[in-house]
């Protein structure tokens, strides 16, 4: 999907992002990372602020920040799920991806 991305969006290219110190630096300047949750676990807390956590098999989500530690990264999560939060040991399993205008 990410290698043929300037296919079908020209003005657009795509990177895998290898580290977790490469995503930390992508997103501290301000660009979003598309990640594949695939057998992790993210979470969130609900109203009464119990962590609440799922396990995807496979789930494609955003990354759009991260904590000054680089131990918690924020996420957007197009499901009904819709979690906030990715430990940096679960974000390690998955797959990343930069997207860019060339």
């Amino acid at each position: 999907m990410i290698a043929n991305i300037g296919a079908y969006y020209p003005a657009y290219q795509g990177r895998s992002v290898s580290s977790l110190q490469h995503a930390a630096s992508i997103l501290r300047a301000g660009s979003p990372i598309i990640f594949l949750a695939k057998n992790t676990t993210t979470y969130k807390y609900d109203k009464d602020g119990n962590k609440v956590t799922h396990t995807w098999p496979g789930h494609f989500m955003v990354l759009l920040g991260v904590e000054h530690d680089e131990k918690v990264f924020w996420i957007s999560d197009p499901s009904r799920a819709a979690h906030k939060y990715i430990t940096s040991e679960e974000l390690k399993k998955t797959h990343m991806w930069w997207i860019y205008r060339r």
